[in-house]
C-alpha cells in the first residue's frame, strides 16, 4: 500500500517537474520509460545539448531530436516564476529559483559583480531537482529518536542524496505527537509557496533567512522542535546555539559524504562542538534506494563519541579527525 502510494506521488512530482519545460522538452520527458518517471530526480538542460533526466543516479536521455536552446532555458525561467523574474532575483544571486511546486531549479552561467546570473545574462545550464513526498521513510529511524524523548538530530548527505525527503516525513510524523515547526527558507520542505507537500499538524514559516525564521518562531508558536534545510552559515548556527537554550530540539540537514566530514569543516565542527545534536543520520546511496546510518551521541571519561547503533562501534573525535571511519570497538 505504502509502495504504490510512493510511486503515485513520484509520478505525481515528475509531472508538475515537466510541467516547467517547454513544449519540446516537455515531450521528451514523456519518452522516459514509465517504470523510471516516479523514480527520477532531476531533469537537466545543457546549452545545445539533449534533456537529460537523472534516475537512480544515472543521467539518462530519453529524446535526442531536439538539443536545449537559450529559449528553452528562458522558458524554464519564466514558469518557474510566474512570468515575474524580477520577483526572485534574490534567489537567483544564489544559484537558484524555487517553484510553486517546490521544484528547486540550480542555475549555471556569467556571474556579473559577484551576483548570479539574471536571465537577461548569458545561461548555460539548469538542473530541476524534482521535490517529491515519500510516505513511511522516517518510520524505522523515529522508533529509535523518541525511544527515550526526542533529541536534535542532523541529517547528512552529499547533494541529492535525499535529506529533505526524510525532513519532510520526519515532520510530518512527529507533529501527531509534538510541536514541530519549519522554517520553509526555501519553499522546499513544504513544496513552495502551495504547499503541495503534507507536513502533518505542523507549523510552517516560509521565506526569509533560517535565523530570522527560528526567532519568529520560538517567540510566535512555542515549538518543541525546529525543522530547516541545508545548514550554510555561521548565523544559522549562532541562531540555533541561542534556541537550544530555550529548550527546543532541531530536525536540521548539512552536506557531506560521512560523519567524518563534520569535523573536516570549521563551520560544521562549532556545530557538532556545541552539543545541540543527540544524533546524526548520514544517507549512503545504495543503487536506487537508500542506506540510514544512525549515529548516537555519547560521552565516556570526559571524552565525546558517536556510537554506530546498528554496529555497535564507537567514533571517537580523534577517530573522525584522522581518517573518517577509524572504529573502535563498542560500548553500549
Amino acid at each position: 500500500m505504502k509502495d504504490t502510494r510512493n510511486k503515485k506521488e513520484g509520478l505525481k512530482s515528475y509531472i508538475t517537474a515537466a510541467g516547467l519545460l517547454p513544449q519540446v522538452l516537455w515531450k521528451e520527458a514523456f519518452m522516459l520509460n514509465e517504470e523510471d518517471r516516479p523514480k527520477a530526480e532531476e531533469f537537466r538542460l545543457r546549452l545545445g545539448m539533449p534533456l537529460g533526466v537523472t534516475v537512480n543516479g544515472r543521467t539518462v536521455y530519453p529524446g535526442t531530436a531536439h538539443t536545449v536552446t537559450a529559449e528553452d532555458m528562458e522558458s524554464v525561467i519564466a514558469r518557474a516564476t510566474g512570468c515575474s523574474v524580477h520577483s526572485s532575483v534574490s534567489q537567483m544571486r544564489n544559484g537558484f529559483i524555487t517553484s510553486s511546486q517546490g521544484h528547486r531549479i540550480g542555475i549555471c552561467g556569467t556571474l556579473r559583480q559577484g551576483e548570479q546570473c539574471t536571465v537577461q545574462d548569458s545561461i548555460t545550464s539548469l538542473n530541476i531537482r524534482i521535490a517529491k513526498q515519500v510516505w513511511g521513510i522516517a518510520d524505522g529511524i523515529l522508533s529509535h529518536l523518541v525511544k527515550n524523548g526526542f533529541e536534535s538530530v542532523l541529517i547528512l548527505s552529499p547533494p541529492g542524496g535525499g535529506k529533505t525527503t526524510l525532513i519532510r516525513d520526519m515532520c510530518r510524523q512527529l507533529s501527531s505527537e509534538m510541536r514541530v515547526s519549519v522554517a520553509d527558507c526555501r519553499f522546499e520542505i513544504s513544496g513552495g509557496s502551495d504547499g503541495l507537500f503534507d507536513l502533518g499538524m505542523c507549523d510552517i514559516m516560509r521565506g526569509g533567512g533560517k535565523a530570522q525564521c527560528i526567532d519568529m518562531l520560538l517567540k510566535a508558536m512555542s515549538p518543541q522542535i525546529i525543522a530547516l534545510d541545508e545548514i550554510t552559515s555561521q548565523e544559522d548556527i549562532d541562531a540555533m546555539i541561542q534556541a537550544s537554550y530555550t529548550g527546543c530540539a532541531f530536525i536540521a540537514s548539512a552536506h557531506g559524504g560521512d560523519i567524518g566530514d563534520l569535523h573536516k569543516r570549521p563551520l560544521y565542527r562549532k556545530l557538532v562542538s556545541s552539543g545541540i545534536f543527540g544524533w546524526v543520520i548520514v544517507i549512503e546511496k545504495n543503487g536506487g534506494g537508500r542506506n540510514y546510518r544512525i549515529f548516537k551521541r555519547g560521552e565516556t571519561n570526559g571524552q565525546n563519541y558517536w556510537r554506530d547503533i546498528d554496529n555497535n562501534v564507537l567514533l571517537g573525535r580523534g577517530d573522525i579527525l584522522g581518517q573518517g571511519y577509524a572504529r573502535t570497538s563498542g560500548g553500549t
